[in-house]
């Protein structure tokens, strides 16, 4: 019986720990390096930027939630380079040349979002 009880407290200590501010962000860090477009349900409150990091290293277009604030320009070239369509939340400020052309390589349709580039279209005749 008081094996029983152990257990049960055991359980009882992990479910508050769950509900302390550290258990939280422990809980939403995890599910970040799970899936990091789940960056999304994280109150903005408690991202981090090692939260933000980690969430745009397991998926580039993480980048979408990321508060403007935590981004660098380190984690927008990981972003783009993980996943193109990301240089869409990429930070004027942040879309330099390396930044643009690694989006860039991945797909020529980036183009359209480095800034200062007009695409030209060509139309082929038949």
């Amino acid at each position: 019986m008081s094996t029983e009880i152990a257990l049960i407290a055991i359980d009882m200590i992990n479910i508050v720990e769950v509900f302390t501010q550290d258990g939280v962000e422990k809980m939403y860090l995890n599910l970040v390096r799970q899936d990091g477009l789940a960056l999304k349900s994280v109150p903005e409150a408690l991202k981090t930027s090692k939260m933000c990091r980690k969430a745009v290293r397991q998926n580039g277009l993480a980048l979408e939630f990321v508060p403007e604030a935590l981004k660098t320009r380190k984690m927008c070239l990981s972003a783009v380079m993980r996943y193109e369509r990301a240089l869409d939340y990429v930070p004027k400020a942040y879309k330099t040349i390396e930044v643009c052309q690694a989006a860039v390589e991945q797909n020529g349709a980036e183009l359209q979002f480095v800034p200062g580039v007009k695409p030209v279209y060509a139309v082929r005749v038949m």
